[in-house]
């Protein structure tokens, strides 16, 4: 297992130095914290214990998980790689259809149907009514992708005009070390409560380490990429978390994939991902987990956390984001 280069012990903090967490101004505005040795955090565990001021790189980094400075941004982000999907499959679909422009002109109680491609125009009998669906199916569809192509441009330019925004307000914190000290007075030390959970040792799950092979931002391994959307959004909003952390159930020991701890209100939500449910069997085993957890007094939507998907519809970041909004952020 790889460990936390951010979460080293070799450097005392120096007496000017903060400890910084952003996620919707919960350390924001207190005092200066007193100098003490960070402590080396146990394995499959994340804790905001971001020392603050470091220089430029911390200020990037108060940028990056800024709920309300990103939140926009990775909405736009996730928008484009609809469009972009979306796109392709018009592109494929129009290939597939005949060009030219359909007209109906009307004379009295009759109507006359022509194909025009360029300035040749043909008559078409009303027999050929397949042929005028698939040709009005194709402006119909060259339509929706002029408007999917138009909001691809739009919002790649507000994406292009956020780092532009971004280089600008870089280049006056590389000019003095004044702002870097000056914005580290707004922010204030990690929860002592959060520390002291975070670091009650204990014993991770040992069974197939040949499968933790995903990387995370946390620098923790998990054993899937639906796991690593979840890992990655839980470091981004500042959670503090517990990767395949042991719970007694019944007797036996479980390891839920995240246990996590609400900064606001210090409540404990254990977050399990089902992710293969169009397999009957994995679907049997998911029925009775959930049982398992609600036989022991850990309900879905009040303790326990749960996601799902199939091949057809994987887990996406907004429904990650959404359960960490409504149970790990909520107050």
């Amino acid at each position: 297992m790889k460990k936390n280069s951010k979460k080293s012990t070799n450097n005392r903090i120096r007496k000017d130095d903060k400890q910084l967490s952003n996620k919707k101004s919960l350390w924001k505005n207190k005092t200066i914290s007193q100098a003490r040795e960070q402590p080396l955090l146990p394995a499959n565990t994340f804790c905001p214990l971001k020392t603050f001021p470091k220089g430029i790189d911390s200020i990037d980094e108060l940028l990056k998980q800024n709920s309300h400075y990103t939140k926009n941004y990775q909405l736009v982000e996730e928008i484009l790689v609809e469009l972009s999907i979306q796109e392709g499959k018009l592109l494929k679909e129009i290939k597939g259809l005949p060009t030219g422009k359909f007209i109906s002109n009307k004379n009295g109680d009759y109507t006359k149907w022509f194909l025009t491609k360029g300035k040749k125009r043909t008559f078409l009998p009303h027999t050929e009514k397949t042929k005028a669906q698939r040709i009005l199916l194709r402006e119909f569809k060259e339509f929706l992708l002029k408007n999917v192509q138009l909001d691809e441009k739009l919002l790649s330019s507000y994406l292009n005009h956020k780092a532009l925004m971004e280089s600008e307000f870089m280049q006056r914190f590389k000019s003095s070390k004044d702002y870097v000290d000056l914005l580290g007075d707004c922010f204030g030390d990690v929860d002592a409560e959060i520390l002291e959970w975070i670091m009650e040792p204990f014993h991770p799950n040992e069974l197939y380490p040949e499968h933790l092979i995903h990387e995370t931002k946390s620098n923790i391994l998990v054993r899937s990429k639906s796991e690593v959307l979840i890992a990655d959004a839980l470091y981004e909003n500042n959670i503090p978390f517990k990767y395949e952390c042991p719970l007694v159930l019944n007797g036996g020991i479980y390891y839920p994939d995240f246990t996590c701890m609400n900064p606001f209100t210090k409540k404990i939500f254990y977050w399990e991902h089902f992710g293969m449910l169009d397999d009957l069997n994995y679907a049997g085993k998911t029925i009775a987990k959930e049982s398992l957890y609600i036989n022991n007094g850990i309900i879905p939507s009040i303790q326990l956390i749960t996601t799902y998907e199939t091949k057809e519809y994987p887990l996406v970041r907004k429904t990650v984001q959404r359960n960490i909004d409504s149970f790990l952020l909520s107050k």
